[in-house]
């Protein structure tokens, strides 16, 4: 990013909203109809926070920082989720620049931070994995229409540095978000979704059939050289069986090319290869090789 665009900031580049393009705006009217809905329903917007976000959508007009910095709101107004997300552009480089003027602003805050990440995970993650009827109505839950794969590459920033902001000027910044670490202990959750009777299109974008974050669980879990014999995991030990097994077992060729296939695959070539404390590398083998069995193992 050069220096002109981050000191420029929150001013953006509104060559991307075609105002004079009575189709294009159109278009954007309609798309609105349905945005609104999600940003009401599971991201729990206010109506203040609704014209705000409205303005943006549809216009390029940026919030006002300034005046928004102290209002007390539990999920802010245009978060770092929804900036990205309902931003015209899906060109990676635009929308990583832009995330890097968001995150380094001064007048944005922890919250619009910490508040876009939470949201983007949990609708790509446990809302996308839920066990909707195929026709179910899911208007209130935030759809990127298959870009999770790259929201999540682009709001994570370097996943080599463990904080957000990655790079900070220390004489301004005053805070910095540490970013939360997969390990083992999240496996279990992740293979919920196979136990899924219905297949809904919102779960064909669930967030770890992709390889990033996979890879993210796996940096996370590899480190995890005490998970057996620390007792904050102790009552999660008992449910690891039941996630290898649901891996291992998944009839991924009766189920076709599908999320949750792309999912099983990339997980077992994880833990095949992967280098893992001795314990649960031992229980995925005991899996494979049928010495452990485990009964009720597809009731989520």
């Amino acid at each position: 990013m050069t220096e002109k665009t981050f000191v420029a900031f929150p001013e953006i580049d509104i060559q991307y909203w075609q105002l004079s393009d009575p189709v294009w705006v159109k278009q954007r009217q309609s798309a609105w109809l349905s945005i609104e809905p999600m940003l009401l329903g599971t991201m729990n917007k206010s109506k203040k926070a609704i014209t705000i976000i409205k303005r943006y959508f549809l216009k390029g007009i940026m919030p006002d920082f300034e005046k928004l910095k102290k209002w007390e709101s539990d999920y802010r107004h245009l978060d770092l989720f929804s900036f990205l997300w309902l931003h015209p552009s899906w060109d990676e480089q635009v929308l990583t620049e832009l995330r890097h003027a968001y995150v380094h602003y001064r007048l944005v805050t922890q919250e619009d931070v910490e508040i876009g990440l939470s949201e983007f995970i949990s609708s790509a993650q446990s809302r996308a994995g839920a066990d909707y009827e195929p026709n179910e109505d899911v208007s209130f839950i935030a759809n990127t229409n298959g870009h999770n794969e790259l929201l999540f590459k682009v709001l994570m920033g370097d996943l080599s540095i463990p904080v957000i902001p990655e790079y900070r000027e220390k004489t301004r910044w005053r805070w910095q978000i540490t970013k939360r670490e997969e390990g083992i202990q999240d496996l279990l959750f992740k293979t919920k979704w196979l136990c899924n009777k219905h297949r809904h299109e919102l779960a064909e974008d669930y967030l770890f059939q992709y390889d990033l974050p996979m890879q993210f669980w796996y940096a996370g879990s590899s480190n995890q050289q005490d998970f057996f014999t620390r007792k904050k995991f102790e009552k999660k030990v008992p449910y690891l069986d039941k996630a290898l097994y649901r891996i291992h077992h998944f009839d991924d060729k009766k189920e076709g090319d599908s999320a949750r296939s792309r999912f099983v695959k990339l997980a077992r070539k994880i833990l095949d290869e992967g280098e893992f404390v001795a314990e649960f590398k031992q229980r995925w083998l005991d899996v494979k090789s049928g010495e452990i069995i485990i009964e009720g193992v597809w009731e989520s």
